[in-house]
């Protein structure tokens, strides 16, 4: 070996010496690792980002203690899984945290309050859990008009069958207007009376669209499959106020079941009726006393139920059903006597529910400050009974705050919620609400307000 080459190894090993000499003990290394694993924690619930750039600074100490100390006992151990930098080894480090981290970082830059929600949901421990939530975000995307998105993400979270397939191509081309091609589709789905079903679904979508007499065509059809099963009554007074036909929805809605059921199915048929008021389209020439008359008669029915409890919420929905109708003088007095019937439940908690379920009907019908004064003050005395489960799950104020087209506070409360799944239900329910009332401000800021959620723990 060449003399000047031997000089040269000789330098360059005397070099790494000092280097090594110069660089940071080991473990003075892995514990500044350590620490930016710590920020990326703690930063992981606020900014993806910056969670980001510490697990990067993280890792980059951890390649600079195994380059400088790659001898070391300690670099074997952090090789052989054996040490920890904070609560992961150095394969999970590399393998999946930073992955993870780097996928939230990109949603946080590029994505919008769908792909976070469906991000969330991916990460919902229980599958069956997070194939549903991620069902709720596909009809809100739906809703918001992105048919094309949302049935990817049927296809993708959706349980695989041909029953499945047939149903979402059914809608897929309902939605285009191709009603032949949905009811040829449904021809997959072997059980007649699952097929019928479905045929239903296509006969309301086409009577939504005007097709009224191929409707009831269908319509009469799955009848003669569906009329044995009560609780399809419902649906098919439904599917008749809709294509026009009042005296057939009047008689199923009165079929609907107990009276809980039955009052359900005449408050549709009268907010159809009220809907239809402003279409130059509408099926038949009426009168709007026909939708006062029949929420008159639904009111007869609420008052003979037997439980206090029902009584009052039932009211509430029938006092926003009126004022949905126009009529918000017959809505206040409703309102009025709800609120008096609640007042009346002996149990203090069963009493606060219901005040809150009447507050948010009242948000509902337009009048926002008698619901967000009822609503503060049953949360409270809800929250003093220990009740901030019910108060997350069925008092819902996100929703209420959503109604009323104020994102931000529905957005903080919707963060209070410790369960995720119904965090998730809450999140496409707030996505709907800003779809419907074509929200412009910017989605960057929901985003922003989203990923200070404590529902978006670290990676792990």
């Amino acid at each position: 070996m060449p003399r000047m080459f031997t000089a040269l190894i000789a330098i360059s090993g005397l070099a790494l010496l000092v280097a090594c000499e110069r660089a940071a003990p080991p473990e003075n290394m892995l514990e500044q690792a350590t620490a930016h694993v710590e920020q990326a924690e703690q930063t992981s619930t606020g900014d993806f980002v910056l969670a980001l750039q510490q697990l990067e600074k993280a890792d980059a100490q951890i390649e600079l203690l195994l380059s400088t100390h790659r001898n070391s006992e300690l670099a074997g151990e952090l090789r052989e899984g054996n040490v920890t930098v904070g609560p992961y080894t150095l394969a999970q480090l590399r393998d999946s945290i930073i992955p993870r981290a780097s996928a939230r970082a990109r949603i946080q830059r590029e994505g919008d309050l769908f792909e976070i929600a469906l991000y969330v949901a991916s990460s919902l421990p229980d599958e069956n859990a997070g194939h549903n939530a991620a069902q709720q975000i596909g009809a809100a995307i739906q809703h918001s008009g992105d048919t094309p998105r949302a049935l990817e993400i049927a296809r993708r979270y959706g349980r695989a069958s041909v029953e499945m397939d047939a149903l979402i191509e059914a809608r897929a081309r309902a939605v285009e207007g191709d009603f032949e091609g949905s009811l040829k589709a449904l021809d997959a789905i072997e059980d007649p009376i699952r097929r019928a079903a479905a045929r239903l679904m296509t006969g309301e979508m086409m009577a939504d669209k005007g097709r009224y007499e191929s409707a009831l065509e269908v319509i009469e059809e799955a009848e003669q499959q569906l009329d044995v099963f009560q609780q399809v009554f419902r649906a098919l007074a439904r599917a008749y106020a809709t294509a026009g036909d009042y005296d057939k929805a009047l008689k199923y809605g009165r079929r609907a079941g107990d009276n809980a059921q039955t009052s359900d199915a005449l408050i549709e048929i009268a907010m159809i009726l009220n809907e239809q008021a402003d279409n130059e389209n509408s099926p038949a020439t009426w009168d709007a006393e026909m939708a006062g008359a029949i929420l008159t008669e639904t009111h007869e029915i609420i008052k003979t139920m037997g439980n206090d409890q029902y009584r009052a919420e039932y009211l509430a929905v029938l006092a926003h059903a009126s004022a949905d109708g126009g009529d918000r003088e017959q809505a206040s007095r409703w309102f009025d006597e709800a609120r008096a019937q609640a007042e009346g439940i002996e149990s203090s908690r069963m009493r606060h529910e219901s005040l809150g379920v009447i507050a948010f009907r009242l948000a509902g019908a337009g009048f926002e400050e008698l619901a967000l004064e009822l609503l503060e003050y049953s949360s409270q005395r809800l929250e003093e009974e220990g009740a901030a489960d019910f108060i997350a799950a069925e008092l819902r104020p996100f929703e209420v705050h959503a109604s009323l087209g104020d994102f931000d506070a529905a957005m903080r409360k919707l963060l209070e919620i410790d369960n995720r799944a119904l965090f998730m239900d809450g999140l496409s329910t707030v996505a709907i609400a800003m779809a419907e009332q074509d929200v412009e401000s910017t989605e960057k800021q929901r985003v922003r307000l989203l990923l200070h959620a404590r529902h978006l723990e670290a990676p792990r």
